[in-house]
């Protein structure tokens, strides 16, 4: 399965499942994308590496609770991130949405497209009725990429997130299916 979303620019990203193949290019860009990534990426820290990347695609790809999906550029030739769907709830019918964009290509609005892309995929496929969105407190980037989805902030959860055995505060957004017109 592929998801295809516009970028500001007219070009057009293409979104995917991601392989065995995609490993060494999923390690590469966030090894590059480090010092972005470790503030708020627990599984980015100095202890990062392939077997980290391997480990996230073998256990996306098994697990029905997650649809996780490699971003590129519409040729396939540039990876540019991951978005995806995690903690899938299908009694409550929600999930929790997370991202993230490789260093280098930041600035694009590909964050905002494909985030807006599995939501809606969320909503049609899976009859999702909410989709949360959440935000270490500090982490302006990814609350931006949220407004900009059209996410509502429904407040801060004090000690909301765990990261590296630290609880932190995190900003709570939602979607639903009326937020981007999914009935």
């Amino acid at each position: 399965m592929k998801l295809h979303a516009p970028l500001p620019d007219g070009t057009t990203i293409v979104l995917r499942p991601p392989t065995e193949a995609d490993i060494p290019t999923i390690f590469d860009a966030a090894l590059v994308s480090r010092n972005e990534l470790a503030p708020w990426m627990p599984w980015c820290g100095d202890d990062f590496n392939i077997e980290v990347a391997e480990k996230w695609v073998k256990d996306t790809t098994a697990s029905d609770a997650e649809r996780a999906f490699t971003v590129w550029d519409e040729s396939e030739q540039c990876f540019l991130g991951n978005c995806g769907l995690h903690e899938i709830d299908t009694n409550l019918r929600s999930a929790e949405l997370g991202y993230w964009v490789r260093t280098d290509q930041v600035g694009r609005g590909i964050a905002s497209a494909a985030a807006k892309a599995v939501a809606e995929y969320g909503f049609s496929q899976l009859e999702l009725v909410r989709v949360e969105i959440i935000i270490a407190v500090g982490n302006d980037t990814s609350n931006r990429v949220a407004e900009r989805v059209g996410a509502s902030c429904e407040g801060v959860m004090r000690n909301g997130l765990m990261h590296r055995d630290q609880v932190r505060d995190a900003r709570l957004y939602s979607l639903i299916p009326d937020d981007l017109d999914c009935r």
